[in-house]
This record gives C-alpha cells, structure tokens and sequence, in this order.
C-alpha cells in the first residue's frame, strides 16, 4: 500500500531534484495565474466549506435529530469536494505544520484513523477538544477521514443521536474536527493571500517566483502518481480476488470515484490556464478532458462496488488506463510549457 509517508517523502524529492535541474526560464505569468485564478479560489471554497460544516455541528450538538445528520452528511461531502479540487497542493502553508496530513491522513497505515478516532471517543464531555490541545492530538483523528467514520460508519446515525454520555462525546468530537479543518484551512488560506509574507507577495521576488513554478508542477504531477497508484490500483488489485474495496479512498461516504473525477477537474483547469494563448500543439487538455469524462460517466459512484463487480472492473480499469495516459501525456508537456524540468523518484511508474 502507498502510504502518506511514502507519497510525502516521493513529493520531497521530486521538488529538490526539480529545482536542482531546471535549466529554462519558468513560466511565472502562468504561476501566478494558477495561484490569483484557481489556487486561492479553491482554499476560499474549502474554507466556506468547513465553516458551513461547524456551524451545522456546533447546532447539531445543541439539537441532535435525523434531519441535522442529513444535512451534516452533506455539508461532509461538500468539504470532502472542496478538499479534492486543492488536494494536489502541498507546496506552500499547506505544508507547515503537517497541516496538510491534518486536513486529511489518507491513505493510512494499521487503522491509524479508527485509533485515533477510538481514543479521542473515550474522553468525557469536552475534555482535550479545546482548539489548541486537539491540535496536538493524532493527525489521523483531526481532519476529513475521521468525520467520515463519525457520519457514515455503521450505526453512525445511531450513535451520533444516542442521548447517552458516549452520544454527547461523539458530537463534541465530530464538532471540534470540524473546527479543526476550519481552522486549518483558513490559516493555509491566510499565508497565500494575505500580508507581507504572503505566497502573493513573495512571488513578486523573480527567483522565489520560479521556485515556485517547479515546486507547483512537481505537485500537479505527482497527483497522478497518487490517483493511480493509491487511489486505483492498490484497490483494483491484480485480479478480482485480490481486489482491495476497503482501501478505496471515502469508500465509507459512497464517494470514491467523485473524488477522482474532482482531482481530474482541477488538473484540467490547472492545464486550461498552463497553456493558455499557447501556440504549441499539445494534448494535455483535450486527455484530461477525456479522463474527467470518464470518472463523471462511473456508477455507482464507490470504487469499492466496481472493483469487486466482474460486469464493472473493467469500468475501474478503464478510469486507471485514462489516469495512466493523462499522466504520461503532462510529464512530457507541463514543464515544457512552464520552462523547467522535473525530477522523477519512487512514486514513478513503469
């Protein structure tokens, strides 16, 4: 399995060896677009997301009932969606302070969620769920994957509406993981877009500029490495029988493919701005466009009934071969079109 680990290190590596090796003029009018056009747009999205979610949270608690686990459940998978369009992004605050495996620690090694999530329910009341000391708690138990256990496990409505002292903790958790990503996202929003040390005011620094430009196409690439190693083919399997459904990323929430087909979506707009005005002949966009049409045409809309159904693997297997040539397709285009080279390190492919 693909660990987060594994795939922070992999990301790490290629930064140092894409900065090592550029040897052109990066394309910095079109960082700058990526950032001011899509980047900050897409954390201002997220923010509104999880601030939506705490505020339904800190109600629920407040009056716990069927109707409110509908509406948190959807206000889950509109962050869920918001935190896929920007996911391919660790350079920058995401990075600090393991903000981005605090958002979400996936994919995750011996359960490391469910444990987290075991401890943090054992505790009574409000106790340890104060901003700064569950800031300090496991990342596993912080961000997106442990809400989802909360909402979508078994029993999970049942749980969350028990009037018992276990009920009332599980809403104080779900509440202060909801704050948490809250917090989170507005503070990676606040260190691109405001103040003198901002990502925005640093790129007007020409060499801070071009170091930016390779350390953001190192990311858009290695999210193909992610979706098709992690996402795709780890829960595939080499055959039917050794398919691995519970690997699938939100197979608990139903939304697995989604969130490949919103990764896809935002590398394509990624791509649409990238070779703007562009005289060249590529075929970034127009695969991407093909990959992204492939994920939205998928039902169910969880990898995990696919990848076990012999009529639908295919259609899994399909959506790995679109990701796998999508990726090919941009390793060779991206870093001609923003003028740098970019390393390559473990998370490769053949």
């Amino acid at each position: 399995m693909l660990t987060r680990r594994v795939v922070v290190a992999g990301l790490m590596s290629l930064g140092v060896a894409a900065a090592a090796r550029a040897e052109t003029q990066p394309n910095i009018a079109a960082t700058r677009r990526l950032v001011s056009e899509l980047i900050i747009p897409d954390y201002d999205t997220l923010v509104m997301a999880a601030q939506k979610q705490t505020v339904l949270w800190q109600a629920f608690l407040a009056n716990p009932n069927p109707q409110a686990v509908v509406q948190l459940k959807s206000a889950y998978l509109a962050a869920a969606d918001a935190w896929s369009a920007i996911e391919f992004l660790h350079f920058g605050p995401a990075s600090a302070d393991f903000r981005f495996e605090r958002i979400s620690y996936w994919p995750e090694r011996k359960n490391a969620t469910g444990k987290a999530l075991a401890l943090l329910l054992a505790g009574k009341g409000d106790e340890g769920l104060g901003e700064a000391q569950f800031a300090k708690t496991s990342a596993a138990g912080q961000g997106l994957p442990a809400l989802e256990r909360l909402l979508f496990d078994e029993n999970a409505e049942a749980l969350l509406l028990a009037k018992d002292g276990a009920g009332d903790r599980r809403r104080r958790v779900g509440r202060a993981i909801a704050r948490n990503i809250k917090i989170i996202a507005t503070q990676i929003l606040t260190g691109w877009r405001d103040g003198p040390d901002s990502i925005v005011k640093k790129l007007d620094d020409p060499a801070y500029a071009g170091e930016a430009t390779i350390r953001i196409a190192t990311d858009l690439l290695s999210l193909f490495q992610l979706m098709r190693d992690a996402k795709l083919q780890t829960v595939l399997g080499k055959t039917i029988d050794l398919a691995k459904p519970r690997l699938a990323e939100g197979w608990r929430s139903g939304r697995s493919i989604r969130a490949l087909a919103v990764n896809l979506a935002a590398l394509r707009d990624a791509v649409d701005i990238i070779f703007a005005g562009s005289s060249d002949e590529v075929s970034s966009p127009s695969v991407l466009v093909s990959s992204v049409r492939i994920a939205d045409s998928l039902t169910p809309e969880n990898l995990s009934a696919l990848v076990t159904s012999a009529k639908q693997r295919s259609d899994a297997v399909l959506l790995l071969d679109a990701v796998t040539s999508a990726r090919d397709v941009m390793n060779a285009e991206i870093p001609n079109a923003l003028g740098i080279t970019v390393g390559f390190n473990s998370l490769d492919g053949d």
